[in-house]
């Protein structure tokens, strides 16, 4: 005698199906996530928030045998500008111990703030500007240092136009 299928049969059915399917997904993506990952990374759409990439380079100078990689300054939040922002700065130079930087962010002929190195190799920020509020974070890396500051926005601060 035949019976009919249960409702608990209809519904393992395609729970086993998924499963199968799941078993056998699993290593061609496994194999294939590295391609995968490469190929999203290309897409026009995919791009790294300003705040964690530093931005765009606004201008690059040497001054004493250091590279000086200057930023632009990032304000732009989830949803709107904030109010305090990062603005990084790149020292790249074969000197343990560079001499004191002294830096114009914004490039109206007034030095912004000095930048010393400490024989420990953290960086001191000592502000000269009204918007900068000191050293947010900083990275030694083979070349140098990145250094990021905190700025506040004011009217005299310069945002890019995009």
């Amino acid at each position: 005698m035949k019976t009919k299928p249960s409702l608990q049969t209809a519904i393992a059915i395609p729970a086993y199906l998924w499963a199968i399917g799941a078993c056998l997904c699993t290593p061609i993506l496994f194999l294939g996530l590295g391609s995968f990952a490469h190929n999203a990374a290309g897409l026009p759409f995919m791009q790294i928030h300003p705040r964690y990439s530093g931005g765009t380079i606004l201008r690059e100078e040497t001054v004493g045998g250091v590279v000086r990689r200057i930023y632009e300054p990032v304000f732009k939040g989830l949803i709107k500008e904030r109010n305090t922002g990062i603005q990084q700065v790149d020292l790249v130079t074969p000197s343990p111990h560079p001499a004191e930087q002294a830096i114009d962010l914004d490039a109206d002929g007034r030095i912004d703030l000095k930048i010393r190195i400490a024989e420990t190799g953290q960086p001191e920020v000592i502000p000269l500007s009204e918007n900068i509020t000191g050293l947010q974070v900083w990275a030694k890396t083979e070349e140098g240092w990145i250094i990021r500051i905190q700025i506040e926005k004011t009217s005299f601060t310069k945002t890019p136009e995009h």
